[in-house]
């Protein structure tokens, strides 16, 4: 699969779930779906990850931008070293797309995993942190094999 189109799946998917909660549940309504461990929870996001430093969301839009710039460049220097790069690349990027497309044109993230012990979040969130926990993993295992052989 291709790095782009797998960057357009998670932000076609989490665009399609996000415009869908919001059409259908008010702000902070919350449904069980696993009572007590998981549940969909409509919330703002104006700050950073985790909810943070609410109110900030312009500096946010600018810090985000800044960054995903940082990682295309990035991505066309390593990605082409692995296929596994190359699908970290598509869940960063395709994640990262999609919360800058709501930070930018709604001026909030919509996020709605709610997992009750972590604040809530979304899928670009989480395909974000799934890339980069990847990335980390493939260089340290790509270093231990390097010493090794």
């Amino acid at each position: 699969m291709s790095i782009f189109l797998l960057s357009a799946l998670v932000f076609l998917i989490d665009g399609v779930v996000k415009r869908q909660l919001e059409a259908h549940l008010a702000l902070s309504q919350s449904i069980p779906l696993l009572p007590n461990i998981l549940h969909i929870t409509l919330v703002h996001n104006t700050g950073s990850a985790m909810g943070l430093w609410q109110g900030k969301n312009s500096f946010f839009a600018f810090i985000s931008a800044i960054a995903t710039v940082a990682f295309i460049g990035f991505f066309w220097r390593y990605s082409r070293t692995s296929r596994l790069l190359r699908i970290c690349c598509g869940l960063i990027l395709g994640g990262a797309f999609s919360n800058l497309f709501d930070r930018f044109y709604y001026k909030y993230i919509v996020d709605y995993i709610d997992i009750r012990i972590w604040p809530v979040f979304n899928l670009s969130d989480s395909c974000i942190t799934v890339g980069f926990a990847l990335i980390l993993w493939y260089t340290f295992t790509k270093n231990k094999r390097e010493k090794a052989g």
